[in-house]
């Protein structure tokens, strides 16, 4: 967007969006001195005339010419290559059957929140989630429909947790809620709310659903495993008490 007259008047580095000027700035000024042994590569945002940015793949390198050093930028835009490395990027992270953060995202999420609870003494709950004969729903309306109770069940529980909590699928029908800064007293207010409202809900307008909850809290020297272990535990002790209960480790 810019003139030639008004390029003249710029240093290569004022082309570059704020943030990622340090990266190239020293390479740029070095190449103007003859100074810069090899050709370097970047990927950063440019200004454009307006204002916006747009990501572009710049090589640095220097050319000696009738005894003059110069820098020698070449770029070429990637905007959309961007665009869809970070769309790759979000959908890594996310179950694409109910819209919720998959297995890999909740293990980075809770590893981080792991690590917040040993450095501030925070609280950290964990509540997983196993609908109850889901099989049975499969082997009676088949998996389609089946798919659709659970995207619909996701839809209900994430109106019943704070924003502030992180619903992921565990697996099959089975889903994680990770509650930041909360006891395990107060979650299991939370998973009683959540059997008392399922029981007054029919998914699709047709069937009913109950669950089972296993909760536990982050003790110290908690790591994924153990957390995940006494939740698997909870879990287990609903069901064989009956299941449509809450259980806490």
């Amino acid at each position: 967007g810019y003139g030639d007259d008004e390029l003249v008047k710029l240093a290569p580095w004022d082309l570059v969006y704020g943030p990622d000027r340090s990266l190239v700035v020293a390479d740029m000024v070095a190449a103007m001195e003859g100074e810069l042994d090899d050709r370097k590569v970047y990927e950063v945002r440019l200004i454009k005339k307006g204002g916006d940015t747009v990501w572009v793949k710049l090589a640095v390198d220097s050319l000696t010419h009738d005894d003059g050093n110069y820098c020698v930028i070449v770029g070429y835009d990637v905007e959309d290559f961007k665009r869809l490395e970070e769309e790759l990027k979000r959908l890594s992270a996310i179950d694409e059957l109910t819209g919720v953060y998959n297995r890999r995202a909740l293990n980075e999420f809770l590893g981080i929140l792991i690590k917040q609870c040993e450095r501030y003494g925070d609280k950290l709950s964990i509540m997983l989630i196993d609908l109850d004969d889901f099989k049975a729903v499969n082997d009676r309306y088949g998996h389609v429909f089946g798919d659709k109770v659970l995207e619909e069940f996701v839809k209900v529980l994430k109106g019943l947790v704070r924003e502030s909590d992180i619903v992921a699928r565990y697996g099959g029908d089975e889903f994680v809620v990770i509650m930041p800064k909360t006891d395990v007293s107060s979650a299991k207010f939370v998973a009683e709310r959540i059997l008392a409202e399922l029981s007054k809900v029919a998914l699709l307008d047709v069937i009913k659903i109950s669950v089972s909850i296993g909760l536990t809290e982050y003790t110290v020297g908690d790591d994924l495993e153990s957390i995940f272990k006494r939740a698997d535990e909870a879990l287990y002790e609903s069901k064989i008490m009956g299941k449509r209960r809450v259980s806490a480790r």
